[in-house]
């Protein structure tokens, strides 16, 4: 709602590029997701290592998964300002 309305009034108006950039960051949250869940469920009980191994490994996978897409170090830094 809140992005609806910042459009209508012109307030917001997205620069070219930004609907690939959603798409890359969905794929990459997606495989994070998917890369836990598969972890998750290889263990009966986790213990607090695994469980840390398994969010670092997903933090790993989703970076890897950025890269490979095209995302740079820079793409995460503010412009303009």
């Amino acid at each position: 709602m809140l992005n609806t309305l910042l459009r209508k009034r012109g307030i917001y108006v997205p620069q070219p590029g930004w609907l690939v950039f959603f798409v890359k960051l969905v794929i990459a949250v997606a495989v994070m997701g998917l890369f836990a869940w598969y972890c998750q469920i290889q263990f009966d009980r986790l213990r607090a290592g695994a469980r840390f191994a398994i969010v670092a490994g997903s933090g790993l996978a989703y970076f890897v998964v950025l890269f490979r897409l095209g995302f740079r170090f820079r793409d995460f830094k503010r412009s303009g300002r």
